[in-house]
């Protein structure tokens, strides 16, 4: 792997050290980052007999170069001919608006046979510059097609990876973007985010339904998804049920600060108990409350549910304890018995909701089975940080602990949850006492380090009784002053014996 990187030498000898290993075949990664090692108008020659005559890459990041308008064409055509190039991420935070330079580029290098994936981020595509790219992914496709009826030589349709993440692409741009997913039936992993786009169409999420067969992550993150209320035809939470219920593959969705509302979330929720994906992530819609989970608190025994979500994170959706109240009850009829990562941090969560998640830590055979002894759910992570449960929080934690049935759960976060410093070294106590009996692996308790009044009270007088007796002289008081010996230390100590004794990583700070 080559980085462009500081180095004393000149950017000259960093860069004829570069072309050297393309042409030795001695990489098969370069990441080339334009502050140290630049390719532009005056050297793009030579890098790209350099690429021409190397057959050992597979990947090449060279994103922010500027190549000039031939210097994209001659690179462009020696990643065409590449004979093993599978990723690439070239152009610069302009090229989208460049029209005639992506044109240049991408002519050459989307005809490549060995690209699998290409990342567009970052280069302010907008809808007049997708359409370039589709119309050269279609014009690929229809030469492909008129080979294969000749030679059969199947070679169209190979990309599987593409992000278009953080450009300008809006609601209008998704017309190009069903041409790119039509064109290219192998993708298997899209992104989105970061754009401009507030709402979908019939035409575009059928296209993924319909053509995207192998798409299995989908990325629609930090996008103004936020329901006007003023279309009904053109819902976004009927749009993404209807993606759920319909696309045969898709097995993660990313949905983070999306702007996603209340009246979006009511029609997704109850498609969600009917997905048959796995990854649901959507944190940072604090509008978006307990709409999404709501009518899982009226779920009927005789409704038939099938899903196999394992991952839900709604961290900082501000669902509360309606929202929790909802989950459990999901939980408790064994509809989202698959579920093993959750996430409900940062959701303005009492102390009801913690008590109520106790199922979810301590596992009690007779009540965690259903009625055919199957498991309601098989949690290994749950995440509860920023919630401000108060100082209440230790005595339910060691009590979770010496149930000695944490026997399921490896990963458990209480970050910044209104505990004090006290409590955190009390737990770590009764954790090391009962830490043969655990399935933890990892305890999160960091951002609870603040010290309470009896810690404080108790060292502004361990201070004093120093200074007297550093004044009166008495080395025997020393001992004395050492009989406490430093909580810090003792913390400390206890960690470790965690780490090293029963492998499980306990992180205070």
């Amino acid at each position: 792997m080559v980085w462009g990187q500081v180095n004393n030498n000149n950017g000259s000898t960093l860069f004829n050290n570069t072309v050297k290993q393309l042409k030795e075949n001695s990489t098969e990664s370069l990441f080339l980052i334009p502050t140290f090692i630049p390719i532009n108008e005056s050297n793009f020659t030579e890098f790209s007999q350099g690429l021409s005559m190397n057959t050992s890459l597979t990947e090449l990041y060279m994103h922010g170069h500027e190549l000039g308008e031939q210097g994209l064409i001659e690179i462009g055509k020696s990643i065409r001919n590449h004979p093993n190039l599978k990723t690439i991420s070239i152009g610069n935070s302009e090229i989208g608006l460049n029209l005639i330079g992506l044109q240049s580029l991408l002519t050459n290098v989307l005809k490549s046979k060995t690209l699998r994936n290409i990342d567009f981020s970052k280069q302010s595509i907008n809808s007049k510059s997708l359409s370039i790219i589709n119309d050269i992914f279609n014009n690929n496709e229809d030469n492909n097609n008129n080979n294969n009826s000749n030679n059969n030589n199947n070679n169209n349709n190979q990309i599987s990876y593409l992000n278009f993440g953080e450009n300008q692409l809006d609601s209008e741009s998704l017309l190009y973007l069903e041409g790119i997913i039509k064109s290219n039936e192998n993708i298997e992993f899209l992104n989105i985010g970061g754009n401009q786009i507030s709402k979908f169409t019939d035409s575009f999420i059928q296209s993924i339904i319909d053509n995207g067969k192998k798409l299995k992550k989908l990325v629609l993150s930090a996008n103004p998804l936020k329901e006007s209320g003023e279309d009904s035809q053109s819902s976004v939470g009927k749009h993404l049920s209807k993606l759920l219920l319909e696309s045969t593959s898709l097995k993660e969705i990313e949905l983070n600060d999306c702007e996603l509302n209340e009246k979006s979330c009511e029609s997704l929720g109850e498609s969600l108990l009917n997905w048959k994906g796995t990854s649901f992530t959507a944190t940072g819609n604090p509008l978006m409350g307990s709409s999404l989970t709501n009518s899982w608190l009226s779920l009927s025994s005789s409704t038939t549910y099938s899903n196999n979500i394992k991952h839900l994170s709604l961290r900082g959706c501000f669902i509360g304890d309606q929202g929790v109240k909802s989950i459990m009850n999901a939980i408790s009829m064994g509809i989202l018995s698959n579920l093993n990562l959750l996430d409900v941090a940062y959701n303005k969560l009492s102390l009801e909701s913690l008590i109520a998640l106790k199922s979810l830590v301590v596992i009690d055979n007779n009540q965690n089975n259903n009625k055919d002894n199957k498991p309601l759910h098989c949690i290994e992570y749950l995440d509860v940080s920023f919630n401000i449960f108060g100082r209440e929080t230790k005595e339910i934690t060691i009590d979770w602990i010496k149930s000695n049935k944490i026997t399921q759960l490896k990963c458990l976060s209480l970050n910044n949850v209104g505990m004090k410093f006290l409590d955190i070294f009390e737990i770590s106590k009764v954790l090391l006492g009962n830490s043969d009996s655990t399935s933890l692996k990892l305890f999160e308790l960091t951002g609870n380090e603040e010290k309470d009044e009896i810690q404080l009270a108790n060292e502004q007088e361990k201070q004093k009784q120093q200074e007297e007796n550093h004044q009166k002289e008495n080395e025997n008081d020393d001992d004395e002053d050492d009989q406490d010996e430093d909580i810090y230390e003792i913390l400390s100590e206890n960690i470790d014996s965690l780490k090293k004794e029963k492998k499980l990583v306990f992180r205070w700070k």
